[in-house]
Protein backbone atom coordinates (compact mmCIF):
# COMPACT_ATOMS: atom_id res chain seq x y z
CA UNK A 1 0.00 0.00 0.00
CA UNK A 2 1.37 3.48 -0.69
CA UNK A 3 1.08 5.87 2.07
CA UNK A 4 1.55 9.49 0.86
CA UNK A 5 3.01 11.31 3.80
CA UNK A 6 3.19 14.68 1.82
CA UNK A 7 0.63 15.43 -0.48
CA UNK A 8 1.96 18.75 -1.37
CA UNK A 9 5.60 20.02 -2.19
CA UNK A 10 6.31 23.60 -2.32
CA UNK A 11 8.76 24.17 -4.71
CA UNK A 12 10.25 27.43 -6.33
CA UNK A 13 10.11 28.02 -10.00
CA UNK A 14 9.45 30.42 -12.94
CA UNK A 15 5.12 30.98 -12.58
CA UNK A 16 5.38 29.73 -16.44
CA UNK A 17 7.17 26.16 -14.92
CA UNK A 18 4.76 24.90 -12.48
CA UNK A 19 4.44 21.28 -12.70
CA UNK A 20 0.69 20.08 -12.54
CA UNK A 21 2.17 16.70 -10.37
CA UNK A 22 5.01 15.09 -9.34
CA UNK A 23 5.90 11.51 -10.18
CA UNK A 24 8.11 8.71 -8.98
CA UNK A 25 9.14 5.46 -10.35
CA UNK A 26 8.16 2.66 -7.73
CA UNK A 27 9.03 -0.10 -9.83
CA UNK A 28 11.95 -1.43 -7.40
CA UNK A 29 10.27 0.14 -4.39
CA UNK A 30 9.64 -3.02 -1.78
CA UNK A 31 7.62 -2.82 1.90
CA UNK A 32 9.03 -1.01 4.28
CA UNK A 33 10.62 1.35 1.64
CA UNK A 34 10.34 5.11 1.99
CA UNK A 35 10.08 7.24 -0.82
CA UNK A 36 12.06 10.47 -0.57
CA UNK A 37 12.33 13.78 -2.17
CA UNK A 38 15.36 13.21 -3.75
CA UNK A 39 13.80 10.17 -5.49
CA UNK A 40 11.42 12.43 -7.71
CA UNK A 41 12.81 14.13 -10.72
CA UNK A 42 12.13 17.68 -10.87
CA UNK A 43 11.90 19.55 -13.75
CA UNK A 44 14.94 21.93 -14.78
CA UNK A 45 14.23 25.23 -13.15
CA UNK A 46 12.28 23.58 -10.05
CA UNK A 47 13.53 23.12 -6.55
CA UNK A 48 11.92 22.61 -3.52
CA UNK A 49 11.65 24.86 -0.84
CA UNK A 50 13.21 22.66 1.89
CA UNK A 51 16.55 21.72 0.80
CA UNK A 52 18.19 21.13 4.18
CA UNK A 53 17.01 17.62 4.45
CA UNK A 54 15.64 14.55 2.27
CA UNK A 55 12.48 14.85 3.62
CA UNK A 56 9.53 11.80 3.09
CA UNK A 57 7.19 11.80 0.47
CA UNK A 58 5.15 8.21 0.84
CA UNK A 59 5.97 4.62 2.40
CA UNK A 60 4.73 1.59 1.13
CA UNK A 61 3.34 -0.44 4.04
CA UNK A 62 2.06 -4.06 4.31
CA UNK A 63 -1.81 -3.90 4.17
CA UNK A 64 -3.72 -4.31 7.09
CA UNK A 65 -3.98 -7.40 8.48
CA UNK A 66 -1.04 -9.11 6.43
CA UNK A 67 2.35 -9.26 8.93
CA UNK A 68 5.79 -10.89 7.26
CA UNK A 69 4.84 -13.93 9.80
CA UNK A 70 1.28 -14.93 8.74
CA UNK A 71 3.05 -15.03 4.99
CA UNK A 72 5.55 -17.65 6.66
CA UNK A 73 2.49 -19.76 8.12
CA UNK A 74 0.73 -19.77 5.10
CA UNK A 75 4.04 -21.23 3.51
CA UNK A 76 4.70 -23.77 6.68
CA UNK A 77 1.08 -24.56 5.96
CA UNK A 78 1.19 -25.52 2.66
CA UNK A 79 4.44 -27.12 2.53
CA UNK A 80 2.68 -29.35 5.53
CA UNK A 81 -0.15 -30.50 3.33
CA UNK A 82 1.87 -31.21 0.15
CA UNK A 83 3.54 -33.50 3.00
CA UNK A 84 0.50 -35.39 3.75
CA UNK A 85 -0.86 -35.76 0.34
CA UNK A 86 2.81 -37.53 -0.53
CA UNK A 87 2.10 -39.79 2.37
CA UNK A 88 -1.58 -40.96 1.41
CA UNK A 89 -0.05 -41.69 -2.06
CA UNK A 90 2.71 -43.78 -0.84
CA UNK A 91 0.02 -45.48 1.38
CA UNK A 92 -2.06 -47.01 -1.96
Amino acid sequence: VLNIVRHSVECECPSDQIPDSLSVDLSNAEMGDSIHISAIKLPDGVTPVITDRDFTIATIAAPAGLTENQDDEKGDESADSEDEVSSSEEDS
